[in-house]
C-alpha cells in the first residue's frame, strides 16, 4: 500500500458500522459490535505510527475517542456478557454525531482524495532499507526489531531498461515524506533510471527543537508553520540549510556505498544527479561541489516552472488537500510530474553517444596496433 488512505477507509467502515447498529440491532441480544469501538481506537493511532500524524489521520483519531466514550457503557455490558435490552437517549445522540462526523470525513476523503500508484505501474520495483546511527557517527542497516533513525527508499527500473552509469537521488523537504515524491522516483525509474530517496530522524540533527521533531510529527508541524507562520517559517532558511547539507552527507555516502556492493559486473561506479527542493537550493549544490568526483550534477526544483508547489513534493499527487490551499487541482493524469521528469532528463548526457565514442576509440586504437604490427 503506497498511500494512508486506505487504512483511513478501513477505520471509517468499523466506526459506521459500530455506530449504525442502533437501526438494526435486536434488543436481547449480546451486543457485540460495540467492540468496534475500542479496536479503531487503536487503528487510529497504529495509523499515525504507520503514516504520520496528518489533518485526516488527528480528526479521524477524535472522532475515534469521541465513538469510544459514546460506547464506554455498552462496552462495560459486552465483556461482562449481559444482554442489551435498550439504547438510552444520550447514546443515541452520540452514535448520530459520530455518524456524521464520520460521513463528513469520508466526504473530505472522496473529495480530496489521492491519486493511488504503485511500482508496478511504472515497470519498477521498489525496496525500503531501515538505518540506525546518527550524522555524527554515520548510519548502518538497521537489524530487526531495532529502532531505526532512518530509512531509505530504492526505487529499481526495469533490468532490460536500466541506465547503470548514472543514478538520481532525491532529498525531500522536510514539510513532506518520501511518498511525496515518489511519483517523479517512479516516473524517472520508468525512463531507466534508479532513484533513491531518504528521510532522516536522527537526534543529533533537529528541526523543531521539541516533541514535534518526532517522526510522526514533524512533517505535520512544519506544514503548520509553512502554511500559517510563511514569514516565520522562510526565514530559517539558513538554518535549514545547515541541516539538509548534513542529510545530503550522509545520502551520498550511504549511495555509494549501497552501488558498490552492487557493482559485481566490473563496471564503473556511477555518477549521482542530485535532486533538491526548496530547503535545500543551497545545500545541494555545495555538497555536490564538495563531492564533485562522484556527482554529475544538480537539479533543483524550484528552479523549474511546472514545479507548482515548492517544499511539498508532488502533493497534487499525494496530498490534494493542501494543494487546493493553493488554488490547485488533483493531478490525476500525473501531468505535472512526468513534464518535470521529461525536463530533467532531457539535460542528462546522452550515454549512448559516450558509448560509440569509447567503441570508436577502441576500433581506432586496434587499427593502430594492427598496422604497427604489419
Amino acid at each position: 500500500m503506497e498511500n494512508p488512505v486506505l487504512g483511513e477507509w478501513l477505520i471509517l467502515f468499523m466506526l459506521i458500522l459500530n455506530c449504525s447498529r442502533i437501526f438494526f440491532l435486536k434488543y436481547g441480544k449480546i451486543d457485540c459490535l460495540t467492540i468496534l469501538s475500542p479496536l479503531s481506537v487503536i487503528f487510529a493511532v497504529f495509523q499515525i505510527f504507520a503514516w504520520g500524524a496528518d489533518f485526516y489521520s488527528v480528526i479521524l483519531l477524535l472522532i475515534c475517542i469521541f465513538a469510544f466514550f459514546t460506547n464506554f457503557r455498552a462496552f462495560l455490558r459486552f465483556i461482562s456478557g449481559l444482554y442489551v435490552d435498550h439504547y438510552s437517549i444520550a447514546f443515541k445522540i452520540g452514535a448520530v454525531f459520530v455518524l456524521i462526523f464520520t460521513f463528513a470525513e469520508a466526504a473530505m476523503l472522496v473529495y480530496f482524495r489521492p491519486v493511488l500508484f504503485k511500482a508496478i505501474n511504472f515497470g519498477a520495483k521498489q525496496e525500503r532499507i531501515r538505518l540506525s546511527g546518527d550524522f555524527t557517527n554515520g548510519f548502518r542497516k538497521s537489524f530487526p526489531f531495532e529502532r531505526s533513525e532512518a530509512e531509505i527508499c530504492v526505487i529499481s527500473p526495469d533490468k532490460s531498461k536500466i541506465k547503470k552509469n548514472h543514478v538520481f537521488v532525491i532529498m525531500p523537504d522536510k514539510s513532506a515524506n518520501l511518498l511525496d515524491y515518489k511519483p517523479l522516483a517512479y516516473k524517472l525509474a520508468e525512463s531507466g533510471y534508479p532513484v533513491y530517496l531518504g528521510e532522516f530522524f536522527a537526534r543529533d540533527v533537529k528541526w523543531c527543537h521539541n516533541i514535534f521533531d518526532a517522526k510522526y510529527f514533524r512533517k505535520a508541524a512544519l506544514i503548520l508553520e509553512k502554511l500559517y507562520k510563511t514569514k516565520e517559517f522562510n526565514n530559517q532558511k539558513e538554518f535549514f540549510t545547515f541541516n539538509m547539507l548534513k542529510e545530503c552527507d550522509a545520502m551520498i555516502n550511504f549511495v555509494q556505498e549501497n552501488e558498490k556492493r552492487q557493482q559485481n559486473d566490473g563496471k564503473s561506479e556511477p555518477y549521482l544527479v542530485i535532486i533538491g527542493d526548496w530547503m535545500s537550493e543551497i545545500a545541494v549544490p555545495e555538497i555536490s561541489a564538495k563531492k564533485s568526483e562522484v556527482v554529475l550534477k544538480t537539479e533543483i526544483l524550484t528552479s523549474y516552472k511546472e514545479y507548482t508547489t515548492p517544499g511539498y513534493g508532488f502533493i497534487r499527487v499525494t496530498n490534494p488537500t493542501i494543494a487546493s490551499k493553493y488554488g490547485l487541482q488533483r493531478d490525476a493524469k500525473f501531468e505535472e510530474v512526468s513534464l518535470l521528469a521529461k525536463k530533467i532528463i532531457e539535460k542528462m548526457p546522452v550515454e549512448e553517444l559516450s558509448e560509440e565514442l569509447e567503441n570508436s576509440e577502441s576500433v581506432l586504437e586496434n587499427n593502430i596496433a594492427e598496422e604497427m604490427v604489419k
